[in-house]
Protein backbone atom coordinates (compact mmCIF):
# COMPACT_ATOMS: atom_id res chain seq x y z
CA UNK A 1 0.00 0.00 0.00
CA UNK A 2 1.67 3.40 -0.72
CA UNK A 3 2.25 5.82 1.70
CA UNK A 4 0.00 8.23 0.98
CA UNK A 5 -3.15 5.84 0.82
CA UNK A 6 -1.81 4.92 4.35
CA UNK A 7 -1.63 7.94 5.81
CA UNK A 8 -5.47 9.04 4.42
CA UNK A 9 -6.17 5.68 6.04
CA UNK A 10 -4.76 6.85 9.21
CA UNK A 11 -6.55 10.18 9.41
CA UNK A 12 -10.41 8.24 8.75
CA UNK A 13 -9.79 5.98 11.46
CA UNK A 14 -8.71 9.09 13.70
CA UNK A 15 -11.84 10.56 12.66
CA UNK A 16 -14.76 10.11 15.03
CA UNK A 17 -17.94 11.42 13.82
CA UNK A 18 -20.04 11.09 16.37
CA UNK A 19 -17.77 14.22 17.80
CA UNK A 20 -19.35 16.45 15.33
CA UNK A 21 -19.35 20.25 16.53
CA UNK A 22 -23.04 21.22 17.58
CA UNK A 23 -23.14 24.21 15.45
CA UNK A 24 -22.76 21.52 12.70
CA UNK A 25 -26.15 19.68 12.96
CA UNK A 26 -28.13 22.68 12.33
CA UNK A 27 -26.29 22.91 8.70
CA UNK A 28 -26.28 19.18 8.02
CA UNK A 29 -30.45 19.07 8.69
CA UNK A 30 -31.31 21.56 6.58
CA UNK A 31 -29.95 19.95 3.92
CA UNK A 32 -32.17 16.91 4.70
CA UNK A 33 -35.79 18.29 4.19
CA UNK A 34 -36.90 14.89 3.69
CA UNK A 35 -38.21 12.88 6.94
CA UNK A 36 -36.43 9.85 5.35
CA UNK A 37 -33.42 10.60 5.03
CA UNK A 38 -33.80 12.73 8.59
CA UNK A 39 -34.64 9.43 10.52
CA UNK A 40 -31.76 8.04 8.71
CA UNK A 41 -29.60 10.77 10.39
CA UNK A 42 -30.85 10.12 13.56
CA UNK A 43 -30.24 6.06 13.30
CA UNK A 44 -26.64 6.48 12.56
CA UNK A 45 -25.28 6.67 15.76
CA UNK A 46 -26.24 7.59 19.36
CA UNK A 47 -24.49 11.02 19.47
CA UNK A 48 -26.26 11.88 16.32
CA UNK A 49 -29.77 11.02 18.17
CA UNK A 50 -28.92 12.82 21.08
CA UNK A 51 -27.74 15.73 19.15
CA UNK A 52 -30.62 16.59 17.29
CA UNK A 53 -34.51 16.92 18.37
CA UNK A 54 -38.29 15.94 16.75
CA UNK A 55 -38.89 19.91 16.21
CA UNK A 56 -35.82 19.58 14.36
CA UNK A 57 -37.74 17.98 11.51
CA UNK A 58 -38.38 21.06 8.35
CA UNK A 59 -41.78 20.83 7.64
CA UNK A 60 -42.77 18.31 4.80
CA UNK A 61 -44.95 18.20 1.84
CA UNK A 62 -47.90 15.75 2.48
CA UNK A 63 -47.30 12.07 1.52
CA UNK A 64 -49.69 9.88 0.22
CA UNK A 65 -50.98 6.67 2.28
CA UNK A 66 -52.03 3.55 1.05
CA UNK A 67 -54.58 2.56 3.89
CA UNK A 68 -54.95 -1.07 4.29
CA UNK A 69 -57.92 -2.48 5.20
CA UNK A 70 -55.92 -4.30 8.19
CA UNK A 71 -53.18 -3.88 9.36
CA UNK A 72 -49.71 -3.83 10.04
CA UNK A 73 -48.73 -2.95 6.24
CA UNK A 74 -48.77 0.35 5.49
CA UNK A 75 -47.26 2.27 2.17
CA UNK A 76 -46.44 5.56 1.42
CA UNK A 77 -45.63 7.66 -1.64
CA UNK A 78 -43.33 11.46 -1.41
CA UNK A 79 -44.44 13.57 -4.06
CA UNK A 80 -41.00 16.12 -4.27
CA UNK A 81 -38.84 13.34 -4.18
CA UNK A 82 -40.99 10.60 -6.07
CA UNK A 83 -40.29 7.55 -3.39
CA UNK A 84 -42.33 4.92 -1.74
CA UNK A 85 -41.64 3.84 2.24
CA UNK A 86 -43.60 1.26 3.60
CA UNK A 87 -43.78 0.43 7.13
CA UNK A 88 -44.77 -2.23 9.57
CA UNK A 89 -45.33 -1.53 13.30
CA UNK A 90 -47.25 -2.88 15.94
CA UNK A 91 -48.96 -0.08 16.47
CA UNK A 92 -51.19 -1.04 13.52
CA UNK A 93 -51.53 -4.53 14.00
CA UNK A 94 -54.77 -6.41 14.24
CA UNK A 95 -56.61 -3.12 13.23
CA UNK A 96 -59.23 -1.61 10.80
CA UNK A 97 -57.98 1.65 9.69
CA UNK A 98 -59.41 4.30 8.45
CA UNK A 99 -58.68 6.79 5.82
CA UNK A 100 -59.03 10.29 7.57
CA UNK A 101 -55.66 11.52 8.76
CA UNK A 102 -54.63 14.41 10.87
CA UNK A 103 -51.00 15.09 12.71
CA UNK A 104 -49.48 11.82 11.12
CA UNK A 105 -52.47 10.31 13.08
CA UNK A 106 -55.40 7.44 11.97
CA UNK A 107 -57.88 6.63 13.28
CA UNK A 108 -57.56 2.84 13.88
CA UNK A 109 -60.36 -0.07 15.20
CA UNK A 110 -59.38 -3.68 16.64
CA UNK A 111 -60.70 -6.17 14.66
CA UNK A 112 -63.58 -8.10 16.56
CA UNK A 113 -63.18 -11.49 15.30
CA UNK A 114 -66.62 -12.35 17.66
CA UNK A 115 -69.79 -10.96 17.53
CA UNK A 116 -69.33 -7.86 19.26
CA UNK A 117 -71.45 -4.17 20.33
CA UNK A 118 -68.59 -2.14 20.53
CA UNK A 119 -65.61 -0.53 18.88
CA UNK A 120 -62.17 -0.51 20.30
CA UNK A 121 -60.92 2.81 18.39
CA UNK A 122 -57.31 4.61 18.87
CA UNK A 123 -55.26 6.99 16.95
CA UNK A 124 -52.22 5.09 15.93
CA UNK A 125 -49.33 7.50 14.11
CA UNK A 126 -47.04 4.28 12.03
CA UNK A 127 -44.34 6.34 11.77
CA UNK A 128 -43.12 6.71 15.42
CA UNK A 129 -45.44 3.95 16.54
CA UNK A 130 -47.17 5.67 18.84
CA UNK A 131 -50.54 4.88 20.19
CA UNK A 132 -53.58 7.10 21.36
CA UNK A 133 -56.19 4.92 23.24
CA UNK A 134 -59.78 6.23 22.74
CA UNK A 135 -63.02 4.74 24.64
CA UNK A 136 -64.76 1.87 23.51
CA UNK A 137 -67.94 2.98 21.06
CA UNK A 138 -71.33 1.16 22.00
CA UNK A 139 -74.04 0.02 20.08
CA UNK A 140 -77.12 -1.49 20.44
CA UNK A 141 -76.37 -5.07 19.49
CA UNK A 142 -79.27 -5.57 16.79
CA UNK A 143 -77.94 -2.36 14.93
CA UNK A 144 -76.75 -4.63 12.25
CA UNK A 145 -76.61 -1.63 9.53
CA UNK A 146 -72.87 -0.78 11.41
CA UNK A 147 -71.20 -3.47 9.61
CA UNK A 148 -72.09 -1.57 6.69
CA UNK A 149 -70.37 1.84 6.78
CA UNK A 150 -66.85 2.64 8.48
CA UNK A 151 -65.76 5.32 10.85
CA UNK A 152 -64.87 8.70 9.73
CA UNK A 153 -62.34 10.87 11.80
CA UNK A 154 -63.91 15.08 11.73
CA UNK A 155 -60.08 15.76 12.30
CA UNK A 156 -58.62 19.17 11.75
CA UNK A 157 -55.74 20.23 10.39
CA UNK A 158 -53.80 20.65 13.41
CA UNK A 159 -55.04 18.36 16.21
CA UNK A 160 -53.73 18.58 19.60
CA UNK A 161 -54.47 16.77 22.93
CA UNK A 162 -57.37 19.55 24.23
CA UNK A 163 -59.28 19.04 21.11
CA UNK A 164 -62.34 16.87 21.41
CA UNK A 165 -62.35 13.64 18.80
CA UNK A 166 -65.48 13.74 16.54
CA UNK A 167 -66.30 10.61 14.67
CA UNK A 168 -68.80 9.30 12.91
CA UNK A 169 -70.25 6.28 13.73
CA UNK A 170 -71.09 2.71 11.64
CA UNK A 171 -74.72 4.17 12.37
CA UNK A 172 -73.31 7.88 11.07
CA UNK A 173 -74.27 9.14 14.66
CA UNK A 174 -71.91 11.71 15.70
CA UNK A 175 -69.73 11.12 18.41
CA UNK A 176 -67.48 13.53 20.37
CA UNK A 177 -65.25 12.62 23.34
CA UNK A 178 -62.23 13.51 24.76
CA UNK A 179 -58.37 11.88 25.48
CA UNK A 180 -58.61 10.57 28.58
CA UNK A 181 -62.51 10.33 28.61
CA UNK A 182 -63.86 7.09 29.11
CA UNK A 183 -67.18 7.16 26.78
CA UNK A 184 -68.47 8.83 23.77
CA UNK A 185 -71.20 11.32 23.93
CA UNK A 186 -74.10 11.01 20.81
CA UNK A 187 -74.43 14.82 20.09
CA UNK A 188 -77.01 13.84 16.42
CA UNK A 189 -76.70 12.41 13.03
CA UNK A 190 -74.55 12.92 10.28
CA UNK A 191 -76.51 11.31 7.87
CA UNK A 192 -76.13 13.41 4.36
CA UNK A 193 -73.77 16.65 5.77
CA UNK A 194 -70.23 17.14 5.31
CA UNK A 195 -68.69 18.12 9.61
CA UNK A 196 -65.59 19.79 10.01
CA UNK A 197 -64.41 20.96 13.79
CA UNK A 198 -62.44 23.57 14.50
CA UNK A 199 -61.50 24.95 17.78
CA UNK A 200 -64.67 24.24 20.12
CA UNK A 201 -66.70 24.43 16.74
CA UNK A 202 -68.72 21.84 14.55
CA UNK A 203 -69.37 23.07 11.01
CA UNK A 204 -72.46 20.94 9.46
CA UNK A 205 -73.29 21.62 5.84
CA UNK A 206 -76.04 19.86 4.79
CA UNK A 207 -75.26 18.25 1.57
CA UNK A 208 -79.48 18.67 0.34
CA UNK A 209 -79.88 22.03 1.64
CA UNK A 210 -76.54 23.46 1.46
CA UNK A 211 -77.57 24.90 5.18
CA UNK A 212 -74.27 25.59 7.06
CA UNK A 213 -75.32 24.85 11.17
CA UNK A 214 -72.20 25.88 13.52
CA UNK A 215 -72.36 24.06 16.90
CA UNK A 216 -70.90 24.96 20.18
CA UNK A 217 -69.74 21.15 21.23
CA UNK A 218 -69.20 22.16 24.96
CA UNK A 219 -72.56 23.58 25.25
CA UNK A 220 -74.42 21.15 22.56
CA UNK A 221 -76.13 24.75 21.15
CA UNK A 222 -76.14 25.58 17.55
CA UNK A 223 -75.18 29.88 17.09
CA UNK A 224 -75.72 29.89 13.71
CA UNK A 225 -77.03 28.61 10.51
CA UNK A 226 -76.27 30.30 7.46
CA UNK A 227 -77.68 29.45 3.74
CA UNK A 228 -75.41 29.79 0.64
CA UNK A 229 -76.36 32.11 -1.64
CA UNK A 230 -79.63 31.58 -3.15
CA UNK A 231 -77.85 31.44 -6.80
CA UNK A 232 -75.63 29.00 -5.86
CA UNK A 233 -77.45 26.20 -4.10
CA UNK A 234 -78.44 24.04 -6.70
CA UNK A 235 -75.47 24.67 -9.03
CA UNK A 236 -73.38 21.84 -7.17
CA UNK A 237 -73.99 17.81 -7.48
CA UNK A 238 -70.89 17.36 -5.87
CA UNK A 239 -70.32 16.76 -2.29
CA UNK A 240 -68.26 19.73 -1.13
CA UNK A 241 -65.20 19.61 1.43
CA UNK A 242 -64.68 21.98 4.50
CA UNK A 243 -61.28 22.95 4.94
CA UNK A 244 -59.66 24.70 7.84
CA UNK A 245 -56.99 28.02 6.42
CA UNK A 246 -55.63 29.94 8.98
CA UNK A 247 -58.67 29.81 11.50
CA UNK A 248 -61.13 30.26 8.79
CA UNK A 249 -63.37 27.67 7.47
CA UNK A 250 -63.39 27.49 3.53
CA UNK A 251 -66.19 25.64 1.62
CA UNK A 252 -64.85 23.84 -1.77
CA UNK A 253 -66.91 22.74 -4.40
CA UNK A 254 -65.90 21.02 -7.62
CA UNK A 255 -68.11 20.98 -10.56
CA UNK A 256 -68.31 17.28 -12.41
CA UNK A 257 -66.46 17.07 -15.61
CA UNK A 258 -67.36 15.01 -18.64
CA UNK A 259 -65.40 14.77 -22.13
CA UNK A 260 -63.00 17.37 -22.88
CA UNK A 261 -64.38 19.59 -20.26
CA UNK A 262 -62.05 20.70 -17.37
CA UNK A 263 -62.66 20.63 -13.83
CA UNK A 264 -63.88 24.05 -12.31
CA UNK A 265 -63.85 24.36 -8.28
CA UNK A 266 -65.77 27.20 -6.65
CA UNK A 267 -64.27 28.14 -2.67
CA UNK A 268 -66.38 30.15 -0.74
CA UNK A 269 -65.23 31.54 2.92
CA UNK A 270 -67.56 31.47 5.72
CA UNK A 271 -67.32 35.02 7.65
CA UNK A 272 -68.86 35.19 11.10
CA UNK A 273 -69.01 38.76 11.34
CA UNK A 274 -67.51 38.20 15.33
CA UNK A 275 -70.82 39.28 16.74
CA UNK A 276 -71.07 42.18 14.24
CA UNK A 277 -74.11 41.61 11.20
CA UNK A 278 -75.36 37.67 9.96
CA UNK A 279 -72.78 35.15 9.22
CA UNK A 280 -72.57 34.78 5.67
CA UNK A 281 -70.60 32.82 2.56
CA UNK A 282 -68.81 34.90 0.75
CA UNK A 283 -66.66 33.35 -2.54
CA UNK A 284 -63.08 33.95 -3.01
CA UNK A 285 -61.43 33.95 -6.83
CA UNK A 286 -57.97 33.19 -5.20
CA UNK A 287 -56.42 31.73 -1.99
CA UNK A 288 -53.40 33.61 -2.49
CA UNK A 289 -50.15 31.79 -1.60
CA UNK A 290 -52.47 28.85 -0.11
CA UNK A 291 -52.54 25.30 -1.00
CA UNK A 292 -55.54 22.84 -0.44
CA UNK A 293 -55.06 19.04 -0.45
CA UNK A 294 -58.51 17.24 -1.00
CA UNK A 295 -59.50 13.14 -1.58
CA UNK A 296 -63.18 13.38 -2.51
CA UNK A 297 -63.10 9.51 -1.83
CA UNK A 298 -63.34 10.28 1.87
CA UNK A 299 -64.25 13.96 1.74
CA UNK A 300 -60.92 14.49 3.56
CA UNK A 301 -58.94 18.11 3.08
CA UNK A 302 -56.94 20.29 4.59
CA UNK A 303 -54.70 23.69 3.58
CA UNK A 304 -51.12 24.43 3.87
CA UNK A 305 -49.04 27.62 2.64
CA UNK A 306 -46.29 27.43 0.21
CA UNK A 307 -44.31 29.65 2.89
CA UNK A 308 -44.21 26.24 5.05
CA UNK A 309 -42.35 24.64 1.71
CA UNK A 310 -39.20 26.79 1.43
CA UNK A 311 -37.11 23.71 0.97
CA UNK A 312 -39.22 22.17 -1.54
CA UNK A 313 -40.15 25.45 -3.44
CA UNK A 314 -38.15 25.90 -7.00
CA UNK A 315 -36.14 23.11 -5.59
CA UNK A 316 -38.07 20.02 -7.20
CA UNK A 317 -39.72 19.46 -10.57
CA UNK A 318 -42.62 17.26 -10.79
CA UNK A 319 -43.55 16.63 -14.74
CA UNK A 320 -47.50 16.82 -14.85
CA UNK A 321 -49.74 16.17 -17.95
CA UNK A 322 -52.55 18.83 -18.96
CA UNK A 323 -55.01 16.05 -17.97
CA UNK A 324 -57.70 17.18 -21.23
CA UNK A 325 -55.97 17.76 -23.18
CA UNK A 326 -53.93 14.44 -23.13
CA UNK A 327 -57.44 12.69 -22.64
CA UNK A 328 -58.86 13.95 -25.96
CA UNK A 329 -56.14 13.74 -27.93
CA UNK A 330 -53.93 10.61 -26.69
CA UNK A 331 -54.96 8.92 -29.85
CA UNK A 332 -52.28 10.87 -32.14
CA UNK A 333 -49.90 10.59 -29.22
CA UNK A 334 -49.83 14.46 -28.42
CA UNK A 335 -49.50 15.10 -25.03
CA UNK A 336 -48.71 19.08 -23.16
CA UNK A 337 -46.24 18.62 -20.96
CA UNK A 338 -46.01 20.82 -17.74
CA UNK A 339 -43.11 21.43 -15.74
CA UNK A 340 -44.58 22.54 -12.41
CA UNK A 341 -41.44 23.58 -10.77
CA UNK A 342 -41.25 23.59 -6.46
CA UNK A 343 -45.18 23.68 -5.11
CA UNK A 344 -46.63 27.12 -5.52
CA UNK A 345 -49.70 28.84 -3.96
CA UNK A 346 -53.18 29.17 -5.01
CA UNK A 347 -53.33 25.55 -6.11
CA UNK A 348 -55.74 22.29 -5.14
CA UNK A 349 -53.74 19.32 -5.23
CA UNK A 350 -56.96 16.13 -5.39
CA UNK A 351 -57.84 12.76 -5.50
CA UNK A 352 -60.73 10.98 -6.21
CA UNK A 353 -60.66 7.22 -6.96
CA UNK A 354 -64.25 7.34 -8.15
CA UNK A 355 -63.53 8.97 -11.46
CA UNK A 356 -62.14 6.93 -13.87
CA UNK A 357 -59.55 9.55 -14.96
CA UNK A 358 -58.32 10.54 -11.50
CA UNK A 359 -58.08 6.86 -9.96
CA UNK A 360 -54.35 6.19 -10.15
CA UNK A 361 -53.15 9.78 -10.63
CA UNK A 362 -52.49 12.97 -8.42
CA UNK A 363 -54.17 15.82 -9.36
CA UNK A 364 -53.23 19.44 -9.51
CA UNK A 365 -56.07 21.99 -10.60
CA UNK A 366 -54.04 25.54 -10.85
CA UNK A 367 -56.58 28.37 -9.72
CA UNK A 368 -55.14 31.43 -11.69
CA UNK A 369 -55.08 29.35 -15.12
CA UNK A 370 -58.27 27.08 -14.59
CA UNK A 371 -56.22 24.14 -15.60
CA UNK A 372 -55.45 20.49 -14.34
CA UNK A 373 -52.71 18.41 -14.55
CA UNK A 374 -51.89 15.32 -13.02
CA UNK A 375 -48.68 13.21 -12.43
CA UNK A 376 -48.61 9.40 -11.43
CA UNK A 377 -49.44 8.38 -7.75
CA UNK A 378 -47.77 4.83 -7.57
CA UNK A 379 -50.82 3.55 -6.48
CA UNK A 380 -53.99 2.19 -8.04
CA UNK A 381 -56.02 2.84 -5.46
CA UNK A 382 -58.75 0.03 -6.67
CA UNK A 383 -58.89 -2.03 -3.56
CA UNK A 384 -57.56 0.42 -0.77
CA UNK A 385 -58.07 3.51 0.12
CA UNK A 386 -55.29 5.97 -0.58
CA UNK A 387 -54.93 9.44 0.97
CA UNK A 388 -53.57 12.41 2.16
CA UNK A 389 -50.85 12.01 4.89
CA UNK A 390 -48.78 14.39 6.66
CA UNK A 391 -45.72 13.12 8.08
CA UNK A 392 -44.62 13.63 11.53
CA UNK A 393 -42.83 12.04 14.29
CA UNK A 394 -43.66 14.51 17.19
CA UNK A 395 -46.41 12.88 19.58
CA UNK A 396 -50.39 14.02 20.81
CA UNK A 397 -50.17 13.81 24.39
CA UNK A 398 -52.96 11.45 26.76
Amino acid sequence: MKKKEIEEEEIENACNWGDLPLDVFPLILNKLPDIGDFIRFRAACKPWRLYTSLSDLPSQFPWLVEVLCQGPDLHFYSIPYCRAYSTRTHSTYGKQLFGRTSCGYIIACQVQYYASNADHLSLVNPLNNHEVPLPALKYDFHEHLRFLTNISWICPSTFKKDDYVIVTDRARRLAVCKIGDDRWDIIGSASMKCCFYLKGLLFMLDLQTRVTEVMDIAGRKVLYVIQLPQSEIFRFSEIPHLVESREEILAVFRHPSSGSEVYRFDIYRLELGNGEGYPRWIKVRSIGDRILFLDFSTAHGFCLSDNDFGLFRGNFTTKFTNLFHNYTHHTHGNSLRASVAGFKGNRIYFRDRKDLRLAHVIAMYDIEKGQTFVTDSLFNGDDNIVTWYMPTLSHVSH
